[in-house]
């Protein structure tokens, strides 16, 4: 059995027999459970060993087993008479950068190749074998599931899927298209599918922004109404920032040590892009936290940035676009563990439609600031309401920015 034959196998068996079977006895981590010998396929005997491990320590009588294993016998026998339903096989891309930069989009795309000039940038991207995509997956998960059993990938990886749609009226490029979708029925899973086994199809996938999957952490909404105001009461201390341009672009800037000690009533700010290009293109922001007994629940605060005074007299630059704060308030003592995700992966259409991109942009689009890890101990002394300090990849500092950089040969 391949990767692709597994999960089409288990979308069928657990649409008939799901009330009889734990469901991790079909996901994708009990595909590479039962692929002993790595070699990325499951032999019978393979099979067979991992289908009889699933019934150990089950409560129930032998023939309520039995007639469990023929139903799945009969649903995989009925799958195999119809015929293997799939696309044709599409070739896999990845990323040829083993650390991705995140950029903003108004950088991100400079260097891409274009319809005019397909040869930038040409090795961004690497080809990691083909793989036929079975028609009855149903969400972008399914794909992703796939896609990373395909490439080897553990499966707490969250990873971002594209391909090529149909050009409009059959001319000019290929869309830059998001794959998507959380629910069957939902998205574009469905419609890709069907394209791709058309005769006329790019059949090509990118894979990019893949990262870890929290499974201690919670995302949290953001605090609104009479909490917000609660919260900016209970701010009596300092501020300690994080901004996404230190930690991010490019190589990003290192964490503070951990764990951050923090005093009640202080608060940690992390300094995030709410747009870019004077509003075109909008970035999403998530928290993920361990508590919010410690640490708040983010509250919003937007900040306007100041224009940058230009060589003329009495000029300044274009405005510039509106920051984000998230701002969590430190409430009683104890630890907390948390991480911010930036995204504009939902603007890479819009953004490759507007440059004639033939491609994703090979930097990644959705990057983490964190984890970090926060100790907040009992407020000692006079604490100092206002004052703020900014991570510079070093240490504290007066001044938001990445520390400068010796020169070699100077100390």
């Amino acid at each position: 059995m391949s990767p692709e034959e597994w999960i089409s196998a288990q979308k069928a068996v657990a649409s008939e027999v799901s009330d009889d079977l734990d469901e991790g006895w079909v996901d994708e981590a009990a595909f590479v459970a039962a692929d002993a010998n790595g070699d990325g396929a499951l032999d019978m005997e393979e099979f067979l060993e991992a289908s009889c491990a699933m019934f150990e320590g089950v409560k129930k009588r032998a023939d309520s087993i039995l007639q469990t294993l023929l139903r799945v016998e009969k649903v995989l026998n009925q799958q195999r008479m119809a015929g293997r339903k799939e696309t044709s096989p599409c070739t896999v891309y990845v990323q040829s950068s083993e650390k991705p930069e995140f950029q903003p989009p108004s950088m991100s795309w400079q260097d891409e190749p274009t319809e005019e000039d397909g040869s930038k940038n040409a090795n961004a991207w690497v080809p990691a074998g083909e793989v036929a995509l079975p028609l009855n997956l149903q969400t972008a998960e399914d794909v992703a599931a796939l896609l990373r059993l395909f490439l080897k990938m553990p499966s707490e990886m969250w990873i971002s899927v594209f391909y090529l749609g149909p050009a409009k009226d059959g001319k000019g490029p290929r869309p830059v298209t998001l794959l998507r979708g959380d629910q069957p029925g939902q998205g574009n899973t469905a419609a890709m599918l069907q394209y791709l086994s058309k005769p006329s199809a790019e059949l090509k996938l990118f894979v990019k922004n893949t990262r870890k999957r929290p499974t201690k952490l919670i995302r949290q909404p953001r605090a609104f109404l009479e909490e917000r105001d609660s919260l900016f009461a209970a701010r009596v201390g300092g501020a300690w920032g994080l901004d996404w341009e230190t930690q991010l672009v490019g190589d990003g800037e290192s964490l503070p040590p951990r764990p951050m000690m923090m005093q009640q009533g202080e608060t940690l700010i992390i300094e995030v892009p709410q747009t870019d290009e004077n509003g075109e293109y909008r970035y999403v922001a998530n928290a993920f936290m361990s508590t919010t007994e410690v640490l708040s629940r983010p509250v919003n605060e937007i900040i306007e940035v100041k224009a940058k005074k230009t060589k003329k007299k009495g000029k300044s630059g274009p405005e510039p676009d509106p920051l984000l704060q998230l701002t969590f308030v430190a409430l009683k003592e104890g630890k907390c563990v948390l991480f911010v995700d930036v995204s504009w992966e939902d603007q890479e259409e819009k953004l490759c439609a507007q440059h004639s991109l033939t491609a994703p942009v090979a930097e990644n689009t959705i990057a983490r600031i964190g984890p970090i890890e926060v100790e907040v101990q009992k407020a000692t002394g006079k604490l100092d309401k206002g004052a703020m300090q900014w991570w510079n990849g070093e240490k504290w500092s007066n001044k938001k920015g990445p520390a400068k950089k010796k020169k070699k040969g100077k100390k």
